[in-house]
């Protein structure tokens, strides 16, 4: 979560795919009865985890965009429109393990373990994949 709040914060000036690149990798939407966000974050020991949260609180935050001559648009302005295109929309969570070589699943279930934009890893945390196991 902290990369996408760096962004909004450092007063650079990024391009439209590099804040929705952040927004794919970083949260996901699961709209049921109403809507449910979940968001990677990392602790202080740089471990990965997720909140879940009802109400997006991004409504301070702006980013400066490269294709409006750096003028600042509100995040979760951004972050709406990707749920509307369907790029973090999900129906519901799916649990289930996934083989990456495995043909295509059913995309309108969010997979907590390959659905949000995945950064290669030289070798599996156990600790995080044992107690799912």
């Amino acid at each position: 979560m902290g990369d996408l709040i760096d962004m909004c914060v450092s007063g650079w000036k990024f391009s439209h795919n590099e804040i929705y690149n952040a927004i794919q990798a970083i949260i996901t939407c699961i709209q049921m009865t109403s809507r449910l966000w979940m968001l990677k974050t990392e602790d202080t020991n740089g471990r990965l985890y997720f909140d879940i949260v009802l109400k997006l609180d991004f409504a301070k935050y702006e980013v400066n965009l490269i294709e409006l001559g750096g003028e600042p648009v509100k995040l979760i302005n951004l972050i709406d429109w990707t749920v509307t295109k369907g790029l973090i929309l999900y129906h519901n969570i799916n649990f289930l393990l996934y083989s990456l070589n495995t043909p295509a699943h059913d995309t309108k279930f969010f997979n907590l373990f390959i659905g949000f934009l995945a950064k290669p890893v030289l070798e599996i945390n156990k600790e995080i994949i044992d107690p799912i196991l």
